[in-house]
């Protein structure tokens, strides 16, 4: 659900309340918002009076309007999809092309669920959605009423996916993060604690046999706070530190190399993007760490001005009421 920074055309965009602060090339500007900013992805920012925004240069152009405040946005071969609090999922097509009165550019409704969407993934023409109720929905984007799989092997909230080489990786507030294999159709289970995996083959374990799966029960905030991909290595961020994984690496004990890295500054970490030379890391203070899978090092590279981290990722936040 966290969606503060992104990476566009080699900028890097952080959006702070009212305003969007773009790094390039050394180099800092700041667009103002004429209202908060919600979520930023890709070269478009959403606000809360639900104007859609695109980013060019130092200014923002009104394209259209969302239904609701969205949850999540992703976009894909030129269409933006939306989800929303109440398990709607909606598309803007043609991007590039759209009307110049922006109170025509409605998205169109394209399906619904019954549990308040997390977050979203458009891959290979599939729609995929994570949600509160633990569920990971695959449908078919051309025909949304056909719903190609459900993953149910969380006991708690789902919070963020992404997806590394050949696996769909979730996580939020359990104490392992899902592995879903796309050509194997199958599951796996990855331990926050143990750092190993678990087969779980196509079951239900977070409904039929909770028993399954180590630490289940253990209580928690979202132990993930967001999962982000590069290649076939997932960061797996969470409050205290982040946690490298090499899926590429998976042995058949079923362990995978990680390295964990703790914040610099000593402060949580609250959000971070992958982008061509590999990841960023934003702290609760404003601070933005990269580093690459090759070489696990946080570098402070720059610190927003007056950042205020107000974003809570609480699924029962006012945000999302």
């Amino acid at each position: 659900m966290l969606s503060t920074i992104t990476y566009t055309n080699s900028s890097i965009i952080i959006l702070n309340e009212k305003v969007l602060n773009i790094y390039k090339n050394g180099e800092h500007s700041q667009i103002q918002l004429q209202s908060r900013g919600v979520l930023v992805y890709d070269k478009y920012a959403i606000t809360e009076n639900k104007d859609i925004l695109e980013i060019h240069n130092n200014t923002v152009e009104v394209i259209g309007k969302t239904h609701k405040i969205p949850t999540k946005i992703t976009v894909d071969n030129g269409s933006m999809y939306i989800a929303d609090k109440s398990g709607s999922v909606y598309r803007l097509e043609s991007l590039e092309n759209l009307s110049k009165t922006p109170s025509e550019c409605i998205p169109t409704h394209l399906f619904g669920s019954i549990s308040m969407i997390t977050d979203i993934i458009v891959k290979d023409g599939l729609v995929i959605t994570a949600d509160k109720d633990n569920k990971i929905r695959i449908t078919e984007g051309q025909y949304p009423h056909r719903i190609q799989k459900f993953i149910q092997v969380h006991s708690k909230s789902l919070i963020s996916m992404a997806i590394a080489g050949e696996y769909l990786v979730s996580g939020g507030y359990d104490w392992y993060v899902s592995l879903y294999n796309f050509k194997s159709k199958k599951t796996f289970i990855f331990d926050l604690i143990t750092h190993k995996t678990q087969d779980l083959g196509d079951i239900f374990p977070g409904v039929d046999t909770p028993e399954s799966i180590s630490n289940i029960n253990l209580e928690c905030e979202s132990r993930v706070k967001k999962i982000l991909a590069y290649g076939e290595t997932v960061v797996i961020l969470k409050a205290e530190s982040l946690l490298l994984a090499d899926l590429s690496k998976l042995t058949n004990d079923g362990d995978i190399p990680c390295a964990e890295m703790l914040s610099l500054s000593g402060k949580p970490f609250v959000d971070g993007i992958s982008m061509k030379e590999g990841y960023a890391v934003l702290d609760e203070e404003g601070t933005l760490f990269t580093f690459s899978p090759e070489n696990p090092v946080l570098m402070k590279i720059l610190q927003v001005p007056n950042y205020t981290h107000k974003i809570d990722i609480s699924i029962a936040n006012k945000y999302l009421e």
